[in-house]
């Protein structure tokens, strides 16, 4: 299966990469751009549906990207609620917007099922949450009195897999 990666910034970009991704498309730059370049990505490789853990803005230009008859699918609200939908993709091109919980479908099918779900999927994160693991994260230690300068600054630059920890040491 091949996976289109939807970003917003570069450095993003060269983390999926050293992962080995193949197909990423960055949203930072002009809209109709990355937008042709993500639309000939879905043609190319028949993508008929898309995961949206943003929502905002996002969500339309997903719905905007697809096939006829394809899908979003909604698991998060990162940027607030769903917007920018055009009414046409739903009515007469007859895409869905569907959603997406975790917990529901873990819980679908019984005991049994629920138990190997759970077992499935924390294998699968766990792997990645050792050092140089897929998801490990980068820790800056601050002290409670440089705290708050530390985290404007964060939220002021690019913070991708980067993580402050108070230290009161």
């Amino acid at each position: 299966m091949e996976i289109i990666n939807v970003v917003r910034r570069e450095e993003q970009k060269k983390l999926l990469e050293e992962l080995g991704a193949k197909h990423i498309v960055v949203t930072s730059g002009e809209e109709e751009v990355w937008k042709k370049e993500l639309k000939d990505l879905v043609k190319e490789l028949g993508a008929t549906c898309a995961f949206d853990a943003v929502a905002g803005d996002m969500t339309g230009h997903l719905l905007d990207v697809m096939p006829i008859k394809g899908s979003v699918y909604l698991y998060g609200a990162l940027a607030g609620k769903a917007g920018n939908i055009n009414p046409s993709d739903l009515i007469y091109r007859k895409k869905q917007l569907k959603s997406f919980y975790l917990t529901s479908w873990i819980k679908s099918g019984g005991s049994y099922q629920m138990v190997k779900r759970m077992m499935s999927a924390g294998n699968l994160v766990n792997s990645g949450l050792g050092q140089g693991g897929w998801c490990c994260s980068q820790f800056e230690d601050v002290t409670m009195e440089k705290a708050h300068q530390a985290i404007v600054e964060a939220l002021d630059s690019s913070i991708t897999g980067k993580k402050l920890r108070i230290r009161f040491d």
